[in-house]
């Protein structure tokens, strides 16, 4: 059910990002109250493991924690992308997560090297991250 309404959320928010390079705020929020819905659901049907259930929820977040914070550092990021990996990570667990992020920025980079190679943008061309999260959530579904 969690894999099924994070695909649907995710394609949402890929809409939103390839369209207007934004996030809405509310979007994220209703995220993350459901990240916090599905786990509080999580732990009351197995209440013995509840501390590794919000152990790997945790965990899962980090990857999106440290790309947020890049973020706000650097601003090269987008803080709606880091968010959203939060979201995501919260509810696929770290390895998942980790692998998720490893895959997209590797599908990102093949794309960056054809726009680059067909002279549509620059190196500060501002492309969205969401879609090719998207894109690897699904194939990883499928696979």
């Amino acid at each position: 059910m969690e894999v099924i309404l994070l695909a649907i959320y995710l394609v949402v928010l890929s809409y939103f990002d390839s369209r207007e390079c934004k996030i809405p705020l509310a979007m994220i929020g209703g995220g993350f109250w459901a990240v916090f819905i599905c786990l509080l659901y999580r732990c009351l049907g197995n209440p013995s493991e509840w501390k590794w259930i919000v152990l790997t929820a945790v965990l899962g977040m980090l990857p999106g924690g440290f790309m947020t914070g890049v973020s706000y550092i650097t601003g090269k990021v987008g803080m709606g992308d880091g968010l959203v990996l939060m979201i995501a990570g919260g509810l696929i667990g770290y390895r998942r997560c980790v692998a998720l992020v490893c895959f997209s920025l590797v599908v990102m980079s093949v794309w960056c090297i054809g726009v680059l190679c067909l002279k549509k943008g620059n190196r500060y061309t501002r492309i969205p991250y969401i879609p090719f999260l998207t894109t690897v959530y699904w194939a990883g579904m499928f696979v």
